[in-house]
């Protein structure tokens, strides 16, 4: 005496299914992923975030996700912007190192609302400024307002090179981002491997 079951696995919805959840997965992660790093270079400036001036380097975060074959891939990037290359400055945000002039002696740092604005720089200011030396050294650029009475209002710090620290936004956001995809993937293949999503 037997009793036997029989049950012919239906290996083509399988297929559709483990083909939807790996891209729900990805998506997910893509996401996520983006999400943080445009949180992290909203936020102030810190040891893993950034302050946004010109907010450049933010707009120019993109995602993207394609299949090729039987893979199925999702990455966050910084794309060129406006034809031109990347924002110059988010390897040297993410990795630290020193910054010198291209072009002249030094690098024009602005410290004021009206220096902030971007693509200023001394040569927009001709008239009524100067330059001066700052208690601790510093070498100050400013301009004398005739509106104000003559009123001194520094623009920028004048530094012949500057040394930024690693704020590794992008490093961070991987070890994040990285477990949660883990643990994703294990969920899709078990919920494949049971049969259900």
């Amino acid at each position: 005496m037997s009793i036997t079951i029989r049950q012919k696995p239906d290996f083509a919805k399988r297929a559709e299914m483990l083909r939807r959840l790996k891209l729900e997965t990805v998506r997910e992660s893509v996401n996520d992923i983006e999400r943080e790093i445009l949180t992290r270079y909203a936020a102030g400036t810190g040891p893993a975030t950034l302050g946004v001036r010109s907010s450049r380097l933010r707009s120019s975060v993109r995602r993207e996700i394609k299949a090729v074959g039987p893979w199925l891939s999702g990455r966050v990037f910084i794309a060129e912007s406006g034809g031109n290359t990347i924002p110059v400055y988010a390897r040297i945000l993410e990795k630290g190192g020193t910054i010198k002039p291209k072009n002249g002696r030094y690098l024009s740092i602005p410290i004021g609302p009206l220096a902030r604005r971007s693509g200023l720089s001394p040569m927009n200011f001709p008239f009524g400024s100067f330059f001066f030396r700052s208690k601790k050294g510093n070498l100050i650029f400013a301009v004398r307002e005739q509106v104000t009475r003559g009123k001194m209002t520094p623009l920028f710090v004048m530094k012949e090179s500057v040394t930024i620290k690693a704020r590794p936004v992008w490093g961070v956001t991987r070890a994040n981002q990285l477990p949660r995809f883990r643990e994703r993937v294990r969920a899709m293949t078990h919920a494949v491997a049971q049969g259900r999503a």
